[in-house]
């Protein structure tokens, strides 16, 4: 068993395989056919796949295979030029380029080939220039690109760093060459070097047989049990790995990349292997299972399918030989139901064996059986890899020469783990997409996958959901940044405050309303009268008294008084219909409502003592303070919002968490009695609450908002300007509207405004642009502000900036005495980065929910992270993350996270781009089922004025920014978007998508010439007699290899330039006829990645080089 383990981990499970009598021996022990040197060589299958890449995106930099080797001793240049032409001699692979028959891909094997080593010397160089000049030069060279038609397709690039060092790049394409065969030609050159080319052994075949081989099995239908096991491993909806991404993922994959290096000491290592051995597993299952472990930590999945590269040298002849001999396999690992280490790994083994003895089906075959949508914007299956191997160093005469870390510059996948067996330990490196990631967020990966070893190795029997990522150092920061350890102790009631400001400005105006006002003074006087006939009626300290009134000075007046009296007020907006409103002064046992005379017959109500605000008669009139001794925990308010089961449940707030609130904030603001403020918002939304009491708090001026006037912007923004309003709060979904307004004015009429502060839903900071751009960053200061009715309005603080349109929902920093956390599903706190649900405690966490007792246990809950009983976190049921900086990012509601088609889609990433189109003014998309039989992605928009609109251009437009998955299948136009009371976008109102749709079953005959040619050719390669302008090419059997054939048919027919890209994103006959069709449309067939490698070539080639001889 020792022996055994330090075999690499394809080679332990390969020997498991075979104790097992699960490999047919007999099969392998045939001879393999002489290939006919005068017939055009096939590409093995491999091959095939890797030949089709280069197609789809010429010159692809991804499929380079570089690597540094570090030569100590004196060396002989021109005899290792020598042994390296020997080599090439021996390999057929190595002379071999690649050409197209009959629109077949064949091999060109030439029969000599002559490669120089390029020299470059740098010993005359200080120790950093030199380090600067090698590290420059070599990043240009890793990328440079291969023309597969040509020879050759390795290169060779010697660094002279002084007489007895040496750094050697031998650089190949993976269409000829593999991790395998770099070791075997290093060996090979070693043996030449040294004068012992009579001791390598004859090659008996060359990679050109395998090739033949390859095909001969699967025309003969040899795979077709290995094609069953992996159509049953991937069968139903494949995971789609959603690790958290720095950037928007590009609409077409990139392979741009970078490396992060790290090592496992030998120790932990030993540890592993230790664990692995009791379970029955190698080293490598080990990893495996951990890393899955870190993904699932990272991702939230329990689903999640790993890439593990094999090797197809299945046979003793094939270990002789170079060339691409690489497969991959698709370990998919169930992580549900929280299972131990051990258990997990149990899992793994059973997998993983399996998943090896069905290694040689060629992978790119088991994907043409799944049937599965392509997705442009990712690696289909997997986008994750893990490959772990022996190391190697070599010694050749006098010289040592040892395998170095090299930053490969390019990635086939979003992420790939790389472990190489070094010492007793590994040297690890993570290969990422650069594009998706910022080195600081894989560094924070490569920390927590060594966290993650080090503690299953010291207890692998613990649930995965326990078993520590975080340091120590890390989680303690956390619990520090979420708890401020802050606290108010307000020793006054709301309406005390008040009363106190009546001494301070008794006749400055309080509240106005078209040109009525009352004073400080007279506003006190009013409610005292009402509140001691409200203490007659029986209302007393947590006594529930209902207020449902128009928007008019009598409103203040109302909740003013119930405050006095000692009750709590329950706001009724007068848009409820009537069952809500019965059901809410029922639900709160609300014995008295206070209303207006209009509105009295309009409210059809029971066992409720209606109030008259506007024509009561008290049996005394007194003006004075009542004077109670109010508890500050006594409820203030209670708000009803919606609930999950359409039962809406009552949220009860107390005096304490309202007057803290303003404690809390008053370092930021420094409201004083200047201030004007609107009562733009419904009272029954909370975000009044703060309107109200951050104008009545401070001596400033509260105007109240006619309703007609809230929705109509042009009339508001005159407002604004006659009381030149200092303090406006805002819903997203209102002020957007009034930006417009704004923009329109121009600069002849600024507002008044000191502070602009959002709240009540999700910012998309992008739409603030046009503001900015009028009115600077400065003043008025914009402040997003996240918060919950069960937390007391407001949560975060977050100052806005001109820079910050170009971020995601940045909501700030905790009130100083709120605790705020981000927990996963287990309540672990978990790293910046990762989504998670958003936990807030602290003096804003409100009291309860009014009579449900369960649904508060559920969802206020005992804080995990304190000693003390009474400490509560709410959880919010929104998501969020630390980015980096410390700031939070919104991200949305959990329960809206919408999935099509297996992807999780980011709605706000759709808006975000569609808003970015010239045309639009502005737009919201959401999901509907009732359009279709499946979920449709639905985009809303309105138009900018005077614009004529193109559906068309516009999806282009989207398609060339999202991935195919993310473009709606609908568009609406609409005047303006729907909202509700509170000023919040009213999706419910959104009308339902109208026009012909087809399904995928319904046929539609090509229409023009353009699609009738397209139709003609596709019959050709599938073999379908009749097919539809909306059937899509891989739904009818079509493939990557028919797909070039395909693409090379189209050229010479239309004699027009068409990328395998742009096929591949619109694979029906339609959407492909649309795009060719379009002028603006100048295809897709050159990615960033290729202009960076022929810039770097052409630079390259531009340097002077410096020989050595």
């Amino acid at each position: 068993m020792e022996k055994k383990t330090k075999l690499s981990p394809k080679q332990q499970a390969f020997l498991d395989q075979r104790l097992k009598g699960a490999l047919n021996m007999q099969e392998n022990s045939k001879m393999i056919p002489a290939r006919n040197k005068n017939e055009p060589a096939v590409l093995s299958y491999a091959q095939q796949h890797l030949w089709i890449v280069d197609q789809m995106q010429p010159g692809n930099p991804a499929y380079n295979v570089p690597v540094v080797f570090e030569i100590k001793g004196e060396l002989d240049v021109e005899l290792l030029e020598k042994s390296f032409n020997e080599v090439i001699k021996r390999h057929e692979v190595l002379r071999t380029s690649f050409t197209t028959k009959d629109n077949q891909p064949y091999q060109i094997i030439h029969p000599e080939l002559h490669i120089e080593i390029d020299q470059f010397d740098l010993s005359g160089f200080s120790a950093r220039e030199m380090e600067n000049k090698y590290q420059s030069h070599l990043s240009s060279e890793v990328i440079k690109s291969f023309d597969l038609s040509r020879v050759p397709l390795i290169r060779a690039v010697l660094y002279k760093l002084d007489q007895s060092n040496y750094r050697l790049l031998l650089n190949m394409h993976h269409i000829v060459s593999d991790g395998w065969s770099v070791g075997l030609i290093i060996k090979e050159v070693g043996e030449i070097y040294e004068g012992n080319y009579s001791d390598l052994p004859e090659l008996q075949m060359q990679y050109a047989d395998f090739s033949i081989r390859d095909k001969k099995r699967l025309e003969d239908n040899k795979y077709e049990n290995q094609i069953s096991y992996w159509t049953e491993v991937l069968k139903g909806e494949l995971p789609i790995l959603e690790l958290p991404l720095d950037k928007p993922r590009p609409a077409v994959q990139t392979f741009v990349g970078k490396n992060k290096f790290f090592s496992i000491s030998e120790s932990l290592a030993d540890k592993l292997k230790f664990i692995g051995l009791q379970q029955g597993a190698t080293f490598f299952m080990s990893v495996l299972a951990a890393y899955q472990v870190l993904l699932h930590r990272y991702s939230g999945q329990d689903d999640i399918i790993v890439g593990v590269p094999v090797s197809t040298r299945t046979r003793k002849e094939y270990e002789k030989l170079v060339g691409y001999f690489l497969n991959m396999t698709a370990l998919r690992i169930d992580l549900s139901d929280d299972p131990s280490f051990s258990e997990l790994l149990k899992r793994v083994r059973e997998l993983t064996l399996e998943a090896f003895s069905n290694q040689e089906v060629p992978f790119e075959k088991v994907v043409e059986s799944l049937k599965f949508k392509r997705d442009l914007s990712r690696n289909p299956v997997f986008q994750t890899t893990l490959e772990v191997s022996p190391g190697s160093s070599y010694m050749l005469k006098d010289l040592q020469i040892e395998q170095m870390n090299i930053d490969t510059r390019f990635s086939q996948v979003d992420l790939a783990v790389h472990l190489f067996e070094n010492d007793g330990g590994f040297s690890g490196r993570i290969e990422f997409n650069s594009d998706l990631f910022n080195e600081s967020t894989i560094e924070q990966y490569v920390n927590h996958f060594l966290n993650l070893l080090t503690n299953i190795a010291e207890n692998p029997d613990q649930n995965i959901s326990s078993i520590p990522i975080l340091s120590e150092e890390e989680k303690e920061g956390l619990l520090k940044k979420g708890d401020q350890k802050t606290y108010y102790e307000p020793e006054k009631v709301i309406h005390q405050l008040f009363e106190e400001g009546v001494e301070k400005w008794p006749d400055s105006p309080a509240v106005s309303l078209d040109g009525e006002s009352l004073t400080y003074s007279n506003l006190n006087k009013r409610a005292n009268k009402l509140a001691h006939h409200l203490i007659s009626l029986g209302v007393k300290e947590d006594s529930l008294v209902g207020i449902c009134m128009e928007r008019s000075l009598d409103l203040i007046v109302g909740i003013l008084a119930i405050l006095k009296a000692g009750g709590g007020y329950l706001p009724i907006d007068l848009s409820y219909p009537q069952d809500r409103t019965t059901f809410m002064l029922q639900d709160a046992g609300a014995e008295i409502l206070l209303t207006q005379s209009k509105l009295s017959e309009s409210l059809d109500l029971k066992n409720v003592n209606i109030i008259l605000i506007d024509s009561y008669k008290p049996e005394k009139s007194v003006i004075s303070n009542p004077g109670l001794n109010i508890n500050p925990e006594s409820m203030a308010y209670v708000i009803y919002t919606s609930g999950s089961t359409g039962k809406p449940k009552g949220v009860i707030v107390t005096h304490y968490n309202v007057v803290r609130l303003f404690q809390g904030t008053d370092q930021w603001f420094k409201f004083n009695e200047s201030d004007v403020w609107t009562l733009f918002h419904s009272y029954a939304f909370d975000f009044s609450v703060w309107e109200i009491w951050g104008a009545l708090f401070y001596g400033g001026k509260l105007v109240l908002i006619p309703q007609l006037i809230s929705r109509d912007p042009e009339s508001f923004y005159n407002l604004l300007l006659k009381e030149k309003v200092t303090v406006l709060n805002q819903t997203p979904s209102a002020f957007r509207q009034l930006v417009q307004v704004a923009v329109n004015r121009g600069e002849s009429e600024r507002l008044y405004l000191s502070y602009i502060i959002f709240g009540g839903e999700a910012l998309d900071l992008k739409t603030l642009k046009p503001w900015f751009e009028l009115y600077g960053d400065e003043k008025p200061q914009l402040v997003n502000m996240y918060g919950i009715t069960e937390t007391t309005v407001h949560v975060t603080y977050r100052p806005l900036t001109k820079k910050d349109t170009n971020s995601g929902s940045v909501i700030g920093e905790p009130i100083p005495d709120l605790k705020f956390y981000i927990l996963d599903k287990n309540k672990n706190l978990i790293p910046t980065g990762v989504s998670g649900e958003i936990y807030v405690g602290g003096s804003g966490v409100a009291r309860e929910y009014l009579n449900r007792a369960e649904l508060t246990s559920e969802r206020f809950i005992q804080d995990p992270f304190s000693d003390q009983d009474n400490d509560r976190l709410y959880r919010t049921g929104d998501l969020a993350r630390y980015i980096d900086g410390g700031d939070i990012e919104h991200l949305g509601r959990i329960d809206h996270q919408i999935k099509i088609r297996g992807f999780r889609i980011e709605l706000g990433e759709i808006e975000a781009v569609i808003n970015n189109y010239e045309d639009v003014k502005e737009s919201v998309v959401t999901v509907r089922d009732d359009v279709s039989e499946e979920k449709q992605i639905v985009a809303y928009l309105m138009k900018k004025q005077n614009n004529e609109f193109d559906v068309l251009s516009l999806r282009r437009y989207l398609y060339k920014q999202l991935p195919e998955y993310m473009v709606p299948s609908e568009f609406v136009l609409l005047e303006e978007f729907p909202l509700t009371a509170s000023g919040k976008l009213d999706l419910k109102k959104l009308p339902a998508p109208e026009g012909e749709r087809y399904s995928g079953n319904e046929y539609v005959t090509p229409q023009n010439q353009l699609e009738k040619t397209i139709a003609s050719i596709w019959q050709k390669y599938l073999n379908v007699n009749k097919i539809g302008i909306d059937d899509n090419f891989f739904d009818l059997g079509g493939h990557s290899l028919l797909m070039v054939k395909v693409n090379n048919d189209l050229k010479q027919s239309l004699k027009k330039d068409i990328s395998i890209v742009e096929m591949y994103r619109y694979p029906t006959i339609k959407t492909l006829s649309e795009s060719l069709s379009s002028k603006s449309d100048t295809g897709l067939s050159v990615d960033r990645i290729s202009d960076r490698a022929k810039r770097q070539k052409e630079s390259s080639n531009k340097q002077k080089r410096i020989k050595l001889r």
